[in-house]
């Protein structure tokens, strides 16, 4: 059967079969494959509808009612003073949080913050204040879940006498705690329940996350010289101041000190105040809340932080780090033997530098000259995990650390992070 090749512009006609009367063609398009046997005769070309057909009826009045419709809009817009535009919802980082809390005594809007999460404006806190010693903060981080209304009272001292927060907490918990004082008695109520202590002798204190409890607690331990109180429902907290800055916004300059809070979180929390003690940012590598007009500057007060967190913990911690100048030697140690998959008691491990050198047994063990020895008393001793997986911060790190984990392989965050 004889094959050959017809090509025309644009189109494959393919290979050409034929076979006695028949003639095939293999008709290859953009579209497909279709297959022309050219030995039928083409089928009738249909007739055209006529102008008068119901199809052409519909077909000329349509175009007809499309090509008014423009006329009737201009027409009805010359007639009818045009409609004010719908109200567009403002941005998350545009809106107010709530309304100001009713009643006259309080000033208005008297300082406001912005929420930066990722490098945008997410979210806003406000704070109102009467002509006393009453202040409501809303805080907004997020357009959506978390959302807490603060209200507090304190004394000339800066010291929380009537406290209420309300909302949605950073877990998306609801949130309802309170504090009153009666009768030289200051009660906490929380979610884990009610605790009572006498009044001043203790700062109430939560968890939830709203950033001017921590501004709340940083001027309550300035104003007494120790920099140190208890908190209620437990716990204690203290204060160190590093320094000021000048931190430079979009219209003016200002100065910010920076203070270190302990006692409420594993690490130091870093957090700024104004020349007046108020709350200026509290930040860190992933955002936070700072003044607003001031959202440039981020980057760089978590820099001036985070240095300034390490030189202050590594200074108050190196009395306690010793370094052996020869051998250090652990005894008395369980070490767990790979091989037998048994802990092996009674071991000891002798370290030179940075380097295990040995592991024998405390019984065959020669005690050199220049080492310095530590009893294990019968605990296991590790050689330090690496976790590479992970994501972690400071507080994470620490947490690593104290868990025996001392190399962190992250995807994502610093490529060196140190734990003070």
């Amino acid at each position: 059967m004889p094959v050959e090749e017809r090509r025309g512009a644009g189109i494959d006609r393919g290979p050409v079969v034929a076979s006695g009367r028949c003639t095939v063609a293999a008709d290859r398009s953009l579209h497909g494959t279709r297959v022309i046997d050219r030995s039928r005769p083409a089928p009738r070309r249909q007739r055209a509808p006529s102008h008068s057909s119901p199809t052409c009826i519909v077909r000329r009045r349509l175009v007809a009612a499309l090509l008014a419709a423009p006329l009737l809009t201009a027409a009805c817009r010359s007639a009818t003073p045009p409609l004010a535009p719908a109200a567009v919802a403002p941005a998350p980082s545009d809106a107010a949080p709530v309304a100001p809390p009713a009643g006259s005594a309080f000033s208005g809007d008297t300082l406001e913050w912005v929420v930066v999460a990722g490098g945008r404006v997410t979210g806003r806190m406000r704070q109102w204040g009467d002509t006393g010693f009453t202040t409501v903060t809303a805080w907004v981080p997020r357009a959506r879940g978390t959302a807490l209304r603060l209200q507090v009272r304190t004394d000339r001292r800066e010291v929380p006498t009537a406290l209420t927060l309300t909302g949605v907490d950073e877990v998306e918990a609801p949130v309802t705690e309170t504090v009153t004082t009666s009768g030289g008695v200051v009660a906490v109520r929380t979610e884990a329940g009610v605790a009572r202590s006498a009044a001043g002798r203790g700062v109430p204190y939560s968890t939830s996350g709203h950033p001017e409890l921590d501004a709340l607690l940083a001027r309550a331990l300035l104003a007494v010289p120790s920099r140190t109180l208890p908190l209620l429902p437990g716990g204690s907290a203290s204060l160190t101041t590093i320094g000021d800055r000048a931190v430079p916004g979009a219209t003016l300059t200002t100065t910010a000190t920076l203070h270190l809070l302990r006692g409420v979180g594993l690490m130091p929390r870093p957090i700024w105040l104004d020349a007046s003690g108020a709350l200026f940012a509290r930040v860190d590598a992933t955002g936070g809340t700072i003044r607003r007009g001031f959202a440039g500057a981020l980057a760089t007060l978590v820099a001036a932080q985070d240095s300034a967190l390490v030189a202050h913990e590594t200074a108050r911690t190196a009395p306690a780090v010793v370094r052996p100048a020869g051998t250090l030697v652990v005894r008395r140690a369980r070490v767990f033997d790979p091989r037998s998959r048994r802990l092996m008691p009674g071991r000891a491990i002798v370290i030179r530098g940075d380097r295990i050198v040995d592991v024998v047994a405390d019984s065959s063990l020669v005690l050199p000259s220049d080492a310095m020895v530590i009893d294990a008393r019968g605990q296991v001793v590790l050689p330090g995990l690496r976790d590479v997986q992970a994501r972690a911060d400071a507080t994470d790190a620490a947490l690593h650390l104290a868990a025996g984990v001392t190399r962190l392989r992250s995807r994502s965050g610093p490529r060196s992070m140190r734990v003070p």
